[in-house]
């Protein structure tokens, strides 16, 4: 059975996972976005999709990154927050304040920044496979 311990442990650990993987699927967005536009599938040079139509999930990618800056902003400045109060009442241990405005700041970019990280790379596969098949 995990101890609280092990269980925060594994939280940390996932919650770095998921910031990695929002910065590689974002960034591979935006890398997609930027080849179609640059790539072309004709002679003449007309990108595979233009630039209007990548531009939504190149956006949404942007912001999945910004948000997950934003936790660690958050995060940080939460964590700063609480050593100033450990020091000012000389004691080694205090609880997170979960009703804190950083507290709510760092929760909530968690959450958006998967939310558009997904977003970005549906609407991306989207525009692709509606890409391809009018080119059949």
């Amino acid at each position: 059975m995990p101890t609280k311990t092990d269980v925060i442990k594994n939280l940390d650990w996932v919650t770095e996972r998921v910031s990695n993987r929002v910065w590689s699927v974002s960034v591979g967005v935006l890398a997609t976005a930027l080849a179609y536009i640059i790539e072309s599938t004709k002679q003449d040079g007309t990108p595979f999709l233009l630039p209007q139509q990548v531009v939504g999930p190149a956006v949404v990618a942007l912001l999945a990154l910004i948000f997950d800056l934003l936790q660690y902003i958050a995060a940080n400045s939460q964590d700063r927050a609480l050593l100033r109060r450990m020091e000012k009442q000389n004691v080694t241990q205090l609880p997170y304040d979960s009703k804190s405005f950083w507290y709510t700041i760092r929760n909530t970019a968690y959450w958006i920044k998967i939310i558009f990280c997904f977003i970005s790379v549906l609407w991306i596969v989207f525009l692709s496979i509606k890409r391809i098949i009018s080119l059949f």
